[in-house]
């Protein structure tokens, strides 16, 4: 299964935008684990070596993906998570003092897409569209897109 990253860069390039990623795995942060232990021959014990388990970390706290549009000079910060994720990640934009400075300017937009795996339906009647035999169709991924701008942090 893709990550939800990967799905919205595939996304957002579709439509024309120039996409990389800006988050990244730092090994230095996150909580201490014990890595191994070693054996001390002098003493006979086993002494165990800590490190560092590593986070993900993003872009000023919340972008994933920038994106931007060669013809129409639009630049992306995007957040890309799961369906049940979306409200959560839509607050921690919005608590966020950098996001706000980012919208301030008109080419830049914040986009937060989540993505969800839904039963296919008919454009016209919204009924979800069933194999000959009656059993429903494979699931497929569907995208929320949802832009956040200047007055949502009003």
């Amino acid at each position: 299964m893709k990550k939800t990253s990967e799905r919205s860069k595939h996304f957002f390039e579709k439509q024309g935008f120039i996409v990389a990623s800006v988050e990244f795995w730092n090994s230095f942060a996150g909580n201490m684990i014990i890595d191994k232990n070693l054996h001390c021959p002098n003493c006979n014990v086993e002494v165990p070596v800590w490190k560092h388990a590593g986070i993900r970390q993003d872009l000023f706290k919340f972008a994933d993906l920038i994106a931007f549009h060669p013809d129409r000079g639009e630049v992306l910060l995007i957040q890309s998570s799961a369906g049940s994720g979306h409200a959560e990640h839509k607050k921690k934009i919005l608590d966020n003092t950098k996001a706000a400075a980012w919208v301030e300017s008109v080419n830049r937009k914040i986009i937060l897409i989540s993505w969800s795996e839904k039963a296919p339906r008919d454009l016209d009647t919204g009924k979800v569209i069933k194999n000959k035999d009656g059993s429903k169709k494979k699931l497929v991924q569907t995208a929320r897109v949802e832009e956040i701008s200047y007055e949502d942090f009003c």
